[in-house]
Parts: structure tokens; sequence; C-alpha cells
């Protein structure tokens, strides 16, 4: 009679939910239906997350629930009806009973977060679920479940756009078997099994993340699930910009491109952190184009390298910017082979007949307003920083960028209520991916700032916006806090840095001086761009953190080099290709998928990933391979006020010796020696020679330029040749 019972609920309650939220339940060919042993986990996002667990799920299982929840009158509605079995903290032999129900051949659901995520993304995971299916023998099929957090049922009020009766979606993933679990139950053993179960349920909510559309279709559904009024991007001028005015401004200006008979494929965007240059690149998105955001702090020869690279034939840019910036004389060299368009001679063009059109087609639905591209075309090309040689032409699909920004909010709790503040390029890897697709697609207002360079005004404005996300360099963080007060930073949640090695003392020193822990995470042009990050749940200091879900990697011995091994990299955030001569469809693709990152990394147990250094910044002294990285680390320890950067040039005796480029007039060799012999360094990794310069060449996103130390370097040994 109970069975009957409860089969006439599970159809009135399924009949309910899919009438009022349009419940989807998807990938359920995953669900066995043989008699082998399985533990169901889930996200839990809100109250409405057991019954339709209890609705949706096949062969009745038993719902492992809090025994307080299970005693309310609000639960008992359902709970009454179904087999429950009430967990406390202080019953550890209710887990005994669990795993015994589990070998008589019941499955069993559990939250493994124990509680509603208050952030919408995986919070605390529990050991629990990996120690039932361990000690149970059984497998794991992680569950998603999608929607309710935007109900009343939640607990994400005032985080997120709430509404009565959103999709809801539930999204069965293929059975897993836990395979790093000990099945001993020491603090060790359990730290693991937190942590295996925190990956699962992170690349569950990874795996079942839409990354298969385009930018602009993402917007759109952005605009959905956020509202027309949310505020996502504001810049200098201090007018916001909702996603309602970005997707008409986008409209206007494609249009506007279209007129101007402007030729379609990859468009040069030389333009700064501004509005509208967000605008722009929606613009081109939704034309179905390719933006090249091309560095106008890359020197001539580079951004025609550039230029040549990606076959650009016209340029966007703007008349105050380059006056502004003082890019008059460039403007005149790239006039000689590309054609300019000034935004300001486009919206001069601007008719009220063009913005009201484009009211009407932002209503349309995406069939009719959309144009053809697809989820794995090219979205833009970004070039790579130059730092050891010429620029590439990396080209990104729409998949890359949404890929990326999914795999990072499945690490990290950003929410609709932040603000990031943004002064990394928008021609930056970084800058573009984290700092614009990532807030515009989840609805989340960017400060675009112009230059990550002025250290005194930036904390006054990270200040002002009451920015809660900040992105930079080493470089740009350490200058910010030697200009800011105590106060200034006060309402920052994350400072997240990349793009180049943290140093110890910025880390201490943001710590100390302001109570700020930096998130250091590790990435490339060529990933779209992170590949690892360190996040409040787990972080190790001194490492990049732990791969994101979703990719895959090899470590592959170099010859030479005893500590650590060369990164190879393969996932949906993996770049198409290189491009060359401006044809698209003859990209130099990755093999099989696999990304070469040209980093020595080591990696340990838990899966912290600690870089050694770039597989071309290795010299070869007296038959033994030396990390410049390591050495320049060493020497950043000794004089941490000061920028230091180690190359390598051929020698006689050695094969390679070692140079220090640094701006501390007072560095010595003998200081140098007694620091790297102390902290187990030997005579080998000791420069030969000390230039003193001023500053270090700097490329725009702070990183030091190689490419002009080693010029340096060269120059300054023929001159003393010369002397000689």
């Amino acid at each position: 009679m109970n069975s009957i019972k409860r089969k006439c609920i599970r159809w009135v309650a399924q009949i309910l939910f899919k009438l009022l939220y349009r419940v989807e339940v998807r990938g359920l060919e995953h669900y066995p239906l043989n008699d082998e042993r399985y533990v169901l986990i889930s996200n839990h996002i809100s109250l409405l997350d057991g019954p339709l667990l209890m609705s949706f799920v096949p062969n009745l299982p038993i719902f492992a629930i809090n025994a307080e929840v299970n005693e309310k009158w609000w639960a008992r509605i359902f709970t009454r009806h179904f087999e429950m079995y009430p967990l406390t903290s202080d019953q550890p032999m209710a887990v005994k009973g669990l795993i015994k129900m589990l070998r008589a051949g019941r499955r069993i659901v559990i939250f493994p977060e124990g509680r509603i995520s208050s952030t919408g993304t995986i919070m605390r995971v529990y050991e629990g679920a990996a120690k039932i299916a361990q000690l149970g023998d059984a497998k794991i099929i992680p569950i998603r479940i999608d929607g309710p957090q935007y109900t009343r049922f939640g607990r994400l009020q005032g985080k997120v756009r709430q509404r009565f009766f959103p999709k809801i979606t539930l999204t069965f993933c293929a059975p897993v078997s836990l395979t790093n679990c000990p099945k001993d139950i020491n603090k060790q053993d359990k730290a693991a099994r937190r942590l295996e179960m925190y990956d699962l349920m992170t690349q569950t909510m990874y795996a079942t993340a839409n990354t298969h559309k385009t930018l602009s279709q993402a917007m759109r559904e952005a605009i959905t699930l956020y509202g027309r009024d949310q505020i996502v991007i504001e810049d200098m001028q201090r007018e916001a910009m909702n996603l309602g005015r970005l997707h008409i401004g986008s409209i206007v200006l494609g249009e506007a491109f279209k007129q101007l008979s402007i030729k379609s494929g990859n468009v040069g965007v030389l333009l700064p952190n501004v509005s509208a240059t967000v605008v722009t690149f929606y613009a081109l998105q939704r034309l179905g184009w390719v933006a090249a955001m091309l560095n106008y702090m890359a020197g001539i020869n580079n951004i025609r390298s550039a230029i040549n690279a990606a076959g650009i034939e016209t340029i966007i840019t703007s008349k105050k910017f380059i006056e502004k910036a003082d890019l008059e004389d460039l403007l005149k060299q790239l006039e000689v082979s590309c054609r300019i368009v000034f935004l300001e001679d486009i919206k001069d063009r601007v008719s009220l007949k063009d913005k009201l059109l484009a009211v009407v087609k932002s209503k349309l639905p995406d069939k009719r307003a959309e144009n053809n591209s697809s989820a794995d075309d090219i979205a833009v090309i970004l070039f790579t920083s130059g730092s050891s040689g010429t620029p590439k032409a990396v080209a990104l699909s729409h998949k890359n960028l949404l890929a990326n920004s999914a795999q990072v909010k499945a690490c990290i709790d950003f929410n609709s209520q932040d603000i990031f503040f943004n002064a990394l390029p928008l021609f930056h890897s970084f800058g573009l991916g984290v700092g614009m697709v990532l807030p515009v697609t989840s609805g989340i207002k960017t400060f675009l700032y112009p230059s990550p360079l002025h250290f005194k005004a930036i904390p006054e404005y990270i200040y002002d916006t009451r920015a809660s996300v900040l992105f930079g360099t080493d470089t740009f963080l350490q200058g910010y806090a030697r200009h800011a007060d105590a106060d200034h930073f006060h309402t920052l949640r994350y400072v997240i840095a990349g793009a180049e090695k943290l140093k110890a003392s910025t880390r201490q020193m943001w710590l100390t001086q302001f109570g700020q822990r930096i998130l250091e995470g590790y990435g490339v042009t060529e990933t779209s761009p992170a590949i690892s990050l360190n996040n409040i749940s787990y972080t190790k200091e001194g490492s990049v953190g732990r791969l994101l879900p979703g990719i895959d990697f090899q470590l592959r011995a170099v010859e030479g080099i005893a500590e650590g091994a060369q990164l190879w990299v393969k996932g949906d955030n993996v770049m198409l290709g290189y491009m060359q001569n401006g044809d698209n469809q003859n990209l130099q693709k990755p093999h099989q998928g696999w990304y070469d990152t040209g980093d020595i990394v080591s990696m340990d147990i838990h899966g912290y990933m600690t870089i050694i250094g770039r597989a071309k910044r290795f010299a070869k002294v007296a038959g033994e391979m030396i990390s410049l990285a390591r050495v320049e680390l060493w020497i950043e320890e000794l004089w941490s006020e000061h920028e230091h950067c180690v190359c390598s040039i051929q020698s006689d005796r050695k094969g390679e010796r070692l140079v220090l480029v640094t701006d501390n007039p007072r560095a010595d060799k003998a200081s140098i020696r007694d620091y790297i012999i102390s902290v187990g360094g030997t005579e080998i990794m000791l420069p030969d020679d000390i230039i003193v310069v001023e500053e270090l060449p700097k490329l725009g996103s702070g990183k030091c330029d190689y490419v002009s130390v080693d010029r340096l370097v060269s120059d300054y040994f023929s001159s003393v040749s010369q002397v000689e």
C-alpha cells in the first residue's frame, strides 16, 4: 500500500513541478537500472532540492537527511511518505546503518555540502558520502540541480534576481568510482575524502554548464537570468551600463559597421579599458566577425606583426583615445596598410530611427536576432605577450572563453552583487576572459580602469567603487599596496593574482597591511586563460593552486631537468590554434588537443602545482640545467624591494654563464653567494655578472620583457668588448 501511495505522490509532484517550473531531466541514460551499489550526490541550493529528487530519481532511493530538518512541518509534507534516514553529527553509528543498507542493495541520496548553499556554488564538502561509498563498495552518481536558487526557497536573496517559477533542470552524470580515497579514518584520510568529493562536485558543476553557445547568445541569456537593468559595465566616465543598454548598443554599432561596408572577418580593435570597447566587442560578436584585440603598448613592429598574422584590414579606434594616449605617430604608420574607423564618426551617423530599430531587435527571439555563428567558431584573436619572442596570434572560440568562465565559477563564488575592478588591458587574456567575458555573462558589474600602472590612484578608485574582486599581477599588486592605507581595500572579498609569479613579500604585505589573502592562479593566453587557481577552500602558499575542472594534464620529463616536468594541458578552454597570414581555416592546432605550456612545474599529491620556470628559461652551466626563474626567486627574497632578471649568455669555459640585471645599485656578488648557498643553492647557480639599470624593461601586462633584457645584455657586453 505504501508503495502505491508513494508512486501516486511522485506522479502528482512530477506534474506540479513540470507545470510550475518546466522541470527538465537530463542524462537519465546515465542512471543504471542494474543491481549494483550506487550513492547519489547532489549540489544543495534550495529547499526544493529534496522534493525534486524524491519526485524524479528512479527506483525510490533512501534519502539521508538532517535530523532537525526532517522534523520541520514543511519537510514532513514530503518526508513522511518516503524512506528517510535522519542524520546528526553526534551519531556516528548512523553512517554504519547507511552502509548496511547500501550493501543490501538500496541506493542512497546524500547532499555532501550538508546545508543549502548561500553562494550558489559548491561550499564546504564533507567526507561522509565518500566514506559511505568507499566502505560500501559503491559507485557515485553525481546530480546537478539548477534553477531553484533563483526562487525564494534558495538562500541567495539579494545576490540573484529572484523569480517565482524559473525553469529547473536536473542533470544526471555518469557513475564514477572513488579511486584515491583510503579506507582508514585518520585526519589525513578524511581530508583526502573531502578533497576528492570536492573535485567530483566541481567537475559536475562544470560538466553540466552550458558552454555550447556564442558570446552573443550568452549575453542574451544573462539578460533573462539577471534582468535588463543589471549593471555590468562602468568606466572612468562613471556612467553605468546595464545589460539592456549593452545589448542595444551592440546592435546599433553592429548595424553601423555594416553600413560602413567594413569588410567582415578579422577586425582590429585598438581601444582602452572603456565601456565603448565592450560595446564594440559585442557588436562584432553579434555580426559573427572576429575581434582582434591589438596591444597599443607593444610598439609598431609587434603591432605590424600582429596585423599580418591575423590578416587585419580594418582597425576600429577612437580619436579621443589616440589623442590622449599620444598615438598619432603610430596611427599614421598603421594607416598605410589598414583602414581606420573612428567610433566618433560612427556615433555622428547614428539616428533616432537606428536606435528605435535596435530596441525592437533586442526584443526579438534569438533565432531572428543572431547570426549563424556557432560556439566552435573563432570569437577573438589575442596576441601573446612576446616576452620571449615575436607575439603569436591566438584564435579563441566562443566555447573556449565560456568554458574557462564556467571553470573559474565552479571554484569561486562570484555573484551578481560583486563588483570587479579590472585595470588589466582588454587586449590581455586575463583582462578579457576573466575581467570582461565572465562578469558580463554572469550579471556582475565590472569597473574598467584605463591603466594598471596608476599605483597611487587605483587604491582610491577601489575604495570609491566599493570593489569586491580585484585582479592583478604581482608587479601591480605590489605597487597598489605601497600607496594604499589600511582601509582602501576593506570591501575586497577576493584578490586574484596571475600572469607572473607572486612574490612572498607581496603576499605578506597584503596579508599584514590589509588582512587580504591573495589567491594566486596560473594561465596562458592559449587556454583562455586560466589553468589553475587557489580558492578559499583549498589553497597552498607558494603554489598556483590546483587544476580547474575539465582540464586534463600530462607531465612530460625534460632531459637534463631533474626537478619538475613540462606541463601539457587539454580541455574545452584550449585554443583553436595559432593563426598565420589571416587564414582562419588553416590554424596551427594543438596536436590531438594537447597544448604544450612550455612551463616546467611540480605537483604534489594533492594536486597543488608550483611553477619552476619556463622550459626556455633554463641555462646549461657546466653541464647542469639551471632554472633562471629559481635564481631570480632567491635574489628577490634577498632584495625584495627591487626588481631583478637573470638571463644567460654563451661562455667558452662553462657553456653558458648567468647574468643578473637589477635596479638595485648596491647589488654585489658576495651577498648573492652567501644567500644562495644558505638556501641550498650551488656555486654554478651564482650570476657571473651584474648589470645595474634604473628600471627593468616591462610589458604592458607587468611581466618582465625578456627579449628587451636579452638585447640590453647583448648590447652591454658588445660595448664592453669594444672598449677592451
